[in-house]
């Protein structure tokens, strides 16, 4: 494949990557692994519905226009189409896929740092206490199975084999 930006290509990637994955982390953290779900049914089957790649934008019923000019997937799709056939160009779609994904990722950031803060204000656990006491237990007893044990002193040592 000819990708002559392809700096360019990686950066766009990594930030559109960045807030795809900020939104789904941030919707299960606020919904549990119903948040998952959600996530994959917003950001791929919504999209993939919306983004114009697989049905022309024309042709989609008028509901799903107005969720391909809000849903990340449209603005990504144009943004890479920029960068592989269009040199990078700002007008041929990079330039709002940048915003649309940097705006993404601020959104995101900023809904899960305010939904941990309303969690730890109200003192709400998605953990119980019981279960944190089991995890350390099974961490601890793990540990301590991995440590090697001391060989006795009447036992002689061996030299690794090669």
């Amino acid at each position: 494949m000819d990708a002559p930006n392809a700096g360019y290509l990686w950066l766009f990637s990594w930030l559109c990557a960045a807030s795809v994955a900020a939104g789904t982390l941030v919707l299960l953290a606020i919904l549990g692994t119903q948040g998952q779900l959600l996530a994959l049914l917003l950001f791929v089957y919504l999209g993939l519905a919306s983004a114009g790649g697989t049905v022309p934008l024309q042709a989609l019923p008028g509901p799903l226009k107005l969720i391909g000019e809000i849903e990340p997937l449209r603005q990504i799709l144009a943004g890479v189409r920029s960068i592989l056939y269009f040199g990078a160009g700002g007008s041929a779609g990079l330039t709002r896929g940048i915003i649309a994904a940097t705006a993404g990722l601020i959104f995101w950031l900023a809904l899960g740092a305010t939904v941990v803060r309303w969690y730890d204000r109200k003192g709400l656990h998605r953990l119980t206490p019981d279960l944190l006491a089991y995890v350390q237990r099974s961490v601890s007893a793990y540990h301590a199975q991995a440590q090697p044990q001391p060989l006795p002193a009447d036992q002689p040592t061996r030299a690794p084999e090669a």
